[in-house]
């Protein structure tokens, strides 16, 4: 998907005589510099995060193959959405980098050791990140006609593969830069604090879980510990607004079972995952998470019959979408923002 190399006489865009280097490595140059002064510092709003993506990251690409595409894809990718005109010539190097990235990262991940772990974990984010990316460069992810669902399922299939390296390489992990990030969770939820909306929605679905004799116990376990884990994610966004990636932590918590009543488009799942996706729109402060929050809730809806549509009928309301028996009558989202207080 890259450009095949070709004789060039261009400069990169500090200015530099790149002489006969090819189009490619040009293009190379210009989203590793990209990258170093301007995508870094969107990626989160922690400051040890961006430490982290602004120095450790880009120091250790020389070292980890992963690493150095996965970058590369980032920076290609962010300037394909400033640069619609220009999403043509960065889309394909984004997308092929990420090939590149993905291939060598499972390759890696054979092997997990006390020297490639905490990069591994770090590189986990790229990939979570790149894939709600594709939302905003991507026509068959941004469209209308787009499966949301899907997408948001293949992220949480990302953070379960992150939950996977943590179990192997913990002790590594924590010792390392990145240890923060295993004891941060949801320190701040506190219960008073839980949103009575969450909480008023999951009672209902308690409920019907208790009626419901026909679920396997596991099942009703799995989704009662989801709504747990939301809760408390919830109450820590309440309590700091603005620990805004916090429902990023959500999918590499829940049970794989989850996912995969997810996959199976279950309606206690979806009805779950409306919820979360209220959470998850404090991403819209990011470049690569505008947006995503309505279009999961929209899809989720469509999904739904209206017994359970009326359980998701406040993070509908919340986002902006339009209220309406009617699935085919869901409207794009009028709002832009929400709180939880």
């Amino acid at each position: 998907m890259a450009q095949s190399p070709s004789p060039s006489t261009s400069s990169t865009s500090t200015g530099v005589d790149v002489g006969d280097l090819s189009a490619t490595e040009v293009l190379n140059l210009e989203l590793m510099h990209h990258y170093s002064t301007s995508t870094w510092m969107t990626l989160s709003d922690d400051y040890n995060a961006l430490h982290l993506k602004r120095a450790l990251v880009p120091q250790q690409a020389m070292s980890h193959r992963f690493t150095l595409h996965g970058i590369l894809a980032l920076a290609a990718q962010h300037l394909a959405y400033l640069k619609p005109d220009q999403r043509s010539r960065y889309l394909p190097s984004a997308l092929s980098h990420y090939d590149l990235a993905v291939s060598s990262y499972r390759q890696s991940i054979q092997k997990i050791t006390e020297e490639n772990c905490t990069m591994l974990f770090a590189f986990s984010s790229i990939l979570v990140q790149f894939a709600f990316g594709l939302g905003q460069v991507q026509p068959s992810v941004s469209s209308q006609e787009s499966d949301t669902i899907a997408s948001i399922i293949e992220i949480y299939h990302y953070c379960r593969g992150i939950a996977t390296l943590v179990e192997v390489g913990r002790e590594w992990i924590s010792k390392g830069i990145l240890g923060y990030l295993l004891r941060r969770k949801y320190v701040n939820a506190k219960e008073e604090n839980e949103p009575p909306q969450f909480k008023e929605a999951f009672e209902k679905i308690h409920t019907r879980l208790d009626r419901d004799g026909s679920m396997p116990n596991e099942k009703k376990e799995t989704y009662q510990e989801t709504m747990k884990r939301l809760l408390q994610c919830a109450a820590t966004v309440v309590t700091d607004p603005q620990d805004k990636a916090i429902a990023m932590i959500v999918p590499s918590t829940v049970r794989p079972m989850f996912v995969s009543c997810l996959e199976a488009r279950e309606p206690t799942a979806l009805a779950l995952e409306a919820y979360h996706a209220v959470l998850l729109y404090g991403l819209d402060d990011f470049w690569w998470g505008k947006g995503w929050a309505p279009r999961i809730i929209a899809d989720i809806a469509k999904e739904l019959d209206e017994s359970w549509r009326e359980i998701i009928l406040w993070p509908m309301e919340i986002v902006g979408l339009n209220v309406s028996r009617d699935p085919a009558m869901i409207a794009e989202p009028q709002c832009s923002g929400i709180s939880l207080t």
